[in-house]
């Protein structure tokens, strides 16, 4: 019996498959690590003018836009709290002592809205004469999005605004403010995406992949390629933070709903000696316009000509 078995092995090996080699296989799935973010829907301030203020409708259409985007794990605050406790156990299961090493961190976004409301407002025009009547949808927020130690790594000011002709819908006051509301929750969607870090799966034949897809991202689209050194300790926190500098710069010609391809326009991408991950030392970021505009050095203005005489 034996040896029938062994025989029917030996017959099986002969009639593998080639495409069930080892080397051609997909690579198996990993841990999921990407953040777990949560809206703090429960201590939102009320700023405005209206403390009967209803946010609903914001809160949801936010959890949405960012459901939608497949960066981030949604959750609420009972199901956010509960997976920090579980990665905590997990953190001590591994020797891990650090929320700061576990892999994956939770962001809580919480807001402050200081205008929630549609107003009226007149123009004339100067073609037809006479004025016409509008309404005017704005949102503003003030967005801070905390880390489970509940450290603010991320705080700006966010305005969604909105303009209807007041003869085109008996509904319009709704509607402006809804897309004022669908605006600002876009524009706190791109402030989470400016703090998330992509990475290079490969490059191949000057074709650099990476993983973000469609429609986070966009064809001809730039962004910055930065390499991580050594961690730097702060003096006056303690902390130490991993340094970032920006080696290159990548515009996007093609992207799926997993990844994206890019070219190379401006600085060198060098792959490191680690043979499974040659590029693990690089981070690829949106542009983000606060952070640009603070780094580009401005030109200097000339003097202006003067009579005076010179001190």
């Amino acid at each position: 019996m034996n040896k029938i078995l062994c025989a029917l092995s030996a017959l099986a090996l002969c009639v593998s498959p080639v495409w069930a080699d080892d080397d051609d296989e997909d690579e198996a799935p990993g841990p999921d690590p990407r953040p777990f973010v949560s809206i703090d829907a429960e201590h939102i301030e009320n700023k405005t003018d209206d403390q009967t203020a209803n946010f609903k409708s914001l809160t949801d259409r936010l959890n949405n836009a960012l459901t939608e985007t497949g960066l981030w794990r949604v959750m609420d605050m009972k199901d956010m709290a509960d997976a920090i406790k579980k990665n905590n156990a997990m953190a001590v299961a591994a020797n891990t002592k650090k929320l700061d090493e576990f892999e994956t961190p939770g962001w809580t976004i919480k807001l402050a809205v200081t205008t929630y409301a549609v107003a009226s407002a007149q123009s004339t025009d100067a073609l037809m004469g006479g004025t016409k009547n509008h309404e005017q949808g704005k949102v503003e927020l003030i967005l801070r999005v905390v880390d489970q130690k509940g450290e603010t790594l991320k705080s700006k000011n966010i305005s969604g605004q909105s303009y209807g002709n007041a003869s085109a819908s008996a509904n319009l006051k709704e509607q402006v403010l809804q897309d004022a509301n669908k605006k600002a929750c876009n524009l706190v969607v791109a402030a989470l995406i400016e703090m998330t870090p992509f990475y290079i799966a490969d490059i191949e034949d000057g074709v650099v992949n990476v993983d973000i897809g469609k429609p986070t991202v966009k064809v001809g689209q730039v962004l910055r390629v930065m390499k991580q050194g050594k961690g730097k300790k702060s003096k006056r926190t303690g902390k130490v933070t991993k340094t970032e500098t920006e080696v290159a710069r990548i515009q996007i010609t093609s992207a799926t709903d997993e990844m994206s391809q890019a070219k190379i326009i401006g600085g060198t991408i060098s792959p490191g000696d680690d043979e499974d991950d040659p590029y693990k030392k690089y981070i690829v970021r949106f542009t983000d316009p606060d952070q640009d505009k603070m780094n580009t050095p401005q030109p200097t203005q000339p003097a202006a000509a003067s009579d005076a005489a010179p001190f």
